[in-house]
């Protein structure tokens, strides 16, 4: 199957619609032409990974960013933007579902991942604290664990 494209509209199960949308949520423009985009939302998954590896000491530097800032940023900041920005305009249905992707990282130490793991340790505290608290529009959030997979 080839990648999405932006725009590209796929029909899901019960008559619903999944759309693909294309945007830098670095910035504030990207996460505003996401939310003017969506639509109404019955439910959002906000899905964002992004690992450098290294010793804490000595993360490099990362498109001019410091590495621990980007992943800061692009693992725990960027989707709470973008979720407060769907709150915020009312996108989410009432009783919509929230999922964020959290990781096994978070909970399972691994070298090199301090910094992945301290930003999806973030979303699991955002979504526990926050149940019950999002101006009663969506009704259920889960930070999703991937399974581990143990190489073979």
């Amino acid at each position: 199957m080839a990648a999405p494209v932006d725009g590209q509209r796929f029909d899901v199960a019960e008559g619903g619609v999944e759309r693909w949308i294309t945007a830098d949520l670095a910035t504030e423009a990207g996460i505003a032409r996401v939310v003017a985009d969506a639509g109404r939302l019955d439910g959002a998954v906000l899905s964002a990974g992004i690992i450098h590896r290294a010793p804490f000491a000595q993360l490099p530097p990362a498109d001019g960013f410091d590495s621990l800032s980007a992943q800061l940023f692009g693992d725990l900041e960027s989707p709470l933007r973008l979720l407060r920005g769907l709150l915020a305009s009312g996108r989410l249905a009432s009783g919509a579902s929230v999922v964020m992707l959290s990781s096994t990282l978070a909970r399972r130490t691994v070298p090199g991942s301090v910094v992945y793991a301290a930003a999806k340790g973030g979303v699991e505290a955002a979504v526990r604290a926050s149940r019950g608290s999002w101006d009663r529009q969506a009704s259920a959030s889960t930070a999703w664990l991937p399974a581990w997979c143990a190489p073979t």
